[in-house]
């Protein structure tokens, strides 16, 4: 007997979601003339346009699956378009079909083009009409987790595979509220589809934690070995360290599970990267009923991140012998030893040897944020000492428990030209102006103003002003507006060793930004230094650009209220990120000069993103800080964007950083494939952009043997 309140399998429930959305949102434009009570969509194969879909995903026909079939199994919650023909539309415009032997979609593609008549599709795209989700346990439900097949799937790639060995530590620090915690923590472990080589308990001799998880788990427990520690563990996992025969060395904090495929993947990650030094992957929390909560996915490394808090986190792993050789836990790091072992990790590594595995694989503590101790805060300064950087190490005033660097701006201080491309809009550009001069407090710099065919007589006499009183250069360059040509000129003009590319709607709120971002800018490694910029009602502008979104480009955090600090507090800490926007961008003139400055194909759009991946490409580090604040009033100068002749120039833009990025626009190092790239919030992908289990198996049985998709990156 069924029970039909059971909610729907899977994907008929992606399917029906998908259909309320086409339908809510794409309804009336769509079917304009079409009473919409009375419309209906069927999602056959009669009306399906299979070489639509090849077109637009021809990995479909490399595979020789059904178009069809992949749509209704995969294309769905793939975000893969495609479209339908709407029969019904059809058939109400010609009335001599309606008594016809053929199908509608038959008819149109055999005799309708003969015959002039002209068909209508209905364009279908998941990607763009799924509602936003942000519901962590319906994610869960979705993409992360394991059916028995999945587990099969698992079990048997994992006998197939050979890697190093594995050794797991747990670390009993008293977190754990009991020893049926700790004892959750070992199961977690011993139960792994891919077995640890060796699993050590580190807690202090008198811990009742320890005794009760030993007998709870009974005789599952022989395998564990047993670490005396005192309140520092760092000792403890040398020791460990010295002793262990395994390749690899990760630790879990005690009341922590870790994903029944978490070893699977490492392993995985391990076999396609034997070079590897040190792994991490994503995690979340566990609430105080054990459900998961407070999902924390990772960027790839992220140097001016790290110097925030540990990017690494828990169940990092290390190759035992590069462990060793740069002296493995340092007991005077205090209760930072796990932050300051990643920072120096950091130092010796390159990316090529740290493997990001973006799967949610441990299952942590949920923890009251509580700010970064003393510990914490003198990790931070070790490492910048060791890098021979200087400046001052503190509490990030928006982040609990995180730190912020301010480094030390470069003396003597170099001139930084700023340019300023405008036309007319005196009411604007004398605010520029006017915040530049009276806030800023950065000792040298001059203003280059470039005027791009102004008429106003009020204008054109504030220009002499400005020039005559606060020395400011004025060129003339009257062409068409083009934002790339228009600073290419400039840059070449500049007397300044550093160029600051500024919007003439750029208001300064911070005296100090200019040392802020030139403390950045003089490091060797770093190209661009963006600043944080605010809408005039008090919601976020710019927090760094976000690439791959809806394809090419937009902003992190947009429109997030001031107050609060975004995912994972990324808006108000400083880091790496793939690009920074040209409304306020500085850089080192040789860089600009470099790469080639601003492409002039990119009249107004996209001219920053492609500059700042060239940045990224010719191997510097591009720098946002949240510590430099502006108002944005966005765009206030510029033409509308819905006239014919600017769509037409946004859209030739769009398809030029499309085809010269491609694959780099899909995939940044500075965010994460479980995260959205439709909407600007961080919010969770439906569905991420890497395969679940089960689509690698399905994969897998169709190919005859496991799947190499990428499960890490």
């Amino acid at each position: 007997m069924t029970d039909s309140s059971a909610p729907p399998p899977p994907l008929f429930k992606r399917l029906l979601r998908a259909l309320r959305a086409l339908v809510k949102n794409n309804w009336d434009w769509r079917f304009r003339g079409v009473n919409p009570r009375r419309r209906r969509i069927v999602l056959d194969r009669s009306s399906f346009d299979a070489d639509y879909y090849i077109q637009h995903n021809p990995d479909v026909l490399e595979r020789g699956t059904d178009p069809f079939l992949h749509f209704l199994t995969h294309g769905l919650y793939e975000n893969r378009k495609a479209r339908f023909f709407d029969t019904h539309w059809y058939m109400g415009r010609y009335a001599d079909l309606r008594h016809g032997r053929l199908d509608a979609y038959a008819h149109f593609r055999l005799l309708g083009a003969q015959e002039n008549r002209t068909g209508q599709f209905i364009s279908f795209h998941t990607e763009q009409v799924r509602e936003n989700n942000n519901n962590y346990k319906e994610w869960i439900d979705h993409f992360d987790t394991l059916g028995k097949l999945d587990i099969k799937y698992l079990e048997t790639d994992a006998a197939a595979l050979s890697v190093p060995a594995l050794c797991v530590v747990v670390i009993d620090r008293g977190v754990a509220s009991d020893g049926h915690a700790l004892a959750g923590t070992l199961s977690s472990i011993l139960s792994q589809i891919r077995p640890a080589d060796e699993v050590w308990l580190v807690g202090p001799a008198s811990s009742h934690h320890i005794k009760d998880a030993v007998a709870e788990l009974g005789a599952r427990a022989e395998s564990v070995r047993i670490r005396e520690a005192g309140d520092n563990p760092a000792g403890a996992l040398n020791a460990i360290l010295a002793e262990t025969g395994a390749d690899y060395v990760m630790a879990a904090e005690a009341g922590a599970n870790l994903s029944p495929a978490a070893l699977y993947w490492f392993a995985k990650a391990l076999a396609a990267n034997p070079e590897a030094e040190v792994l991490y992957s994503d995690e979340d929390c566990l609430d105080a009923e054990g459900r998961r909560t407070s999902p924390n996915f990772k960027p790839e490394p992220n140097a001016d991140l790290m110097l925030t808090h540990d990017v690494f986190g828990h169940l990092t792993a290390y190759r035992t012998e590069f462990l060793r050789l740069i002296g493995g836990y340092n007991p005077e790091a205090g209760d930072a030893f796990e932050y300051d072992l990643a920072l120096r990790a950091s130092e010796n590594t390159t990316r090529e040897m740290t493997v990001h595995i973006a799967r949610i694989l441990y299952h942590g503590p949920l923890h009251h944020p509580r700010p970064a101790s003393a510990a914490h805060l003198q990790a931070v300064r070790n490492h910048l000492e060791r890098r021979n950087l200087t400046g001052e190490v503190r509490h990030a005033p928006e982040a609990t428990g995180f730190s912020r660097v301010q480094f030390t701006p470069p003396e003597p201080a170099p001139l930084v030209s700023i340019i300023i491309p405008t036309r007319d809009r005196l009411d604007i550009l004398r605010v520029c102006v006017s915040s530049l001069v009276e806030a800023t407090t950065y000792p040298s710099f001059e203003i280059i103003i470039v005027d791009n065919g102004s008429v106003n007589p009020e204008t054109l006499a504030y220009l002499e002003e400005v020039s005559q009183k606060f020395g400011v250069v004025v060129l003339r360059d009257p062409r068409p507006f083009n934002f790339s040509a228009l600073n290419n000129v400039a840059v070449e003009k500049a007397r300044g060793d550093y160029v600051c590319l500024m919007n003439n709607d750029i208001e300064v709120l911070t005296p100090g930004w200019l040392e802020e971002m030139m403390a950045f800018a003089r490091q060797p490694d770093v190209g661009c230094v963006g600043a944080r910029l605010w809408y005039p009602d008090g919601t976020l502008q710019h927090g760094g650009v976000l690439i791959g979104f809806h394809g090419v480009a937009g902003h992190l955090h947009k429109a997030l209220p001031r107050g609060e600090s975004g995912y994972g507090h990324r808006a108000a800490l400083h880091q790496n990120l793939s690009a920074v926007t040209a409304a306020c961008l500085l850089v080192r003139k040789s860089i600009y000069e470099e790469v080639g400055g601003l492409d002039e194909a990119f009249a107004v759009a996209f001219n920053d993103v492609d500059f700042c991946l060239k940045v990224r490409e010719a191997g510097y580090r591009n720098v946002y800080t949240p510590y430099a604040e502006m108002i944005h009033h966005e765009s206030a100068s510029r033409g509308s964007v819905t006239s014919p002749k600017n769509a037409a120039r946004e859209l030739a833009e769009v398809n030029l950083i499309k085809s010269r990025w491609q694959e780099k626009l899909h995939d940044d190092p500075a965010y994460n494939p479980n995260l959205t790239l439709t909407l600007e919030d961080l919010s969770l992908a439906w569905p991420p952009r890497i395969p679940t289990v089960t689509q690698l198996r399905s994969q897998a049985s169709k190919s005859g043997g496991t799947s190499r998709r990428k499960g890490f990156k």
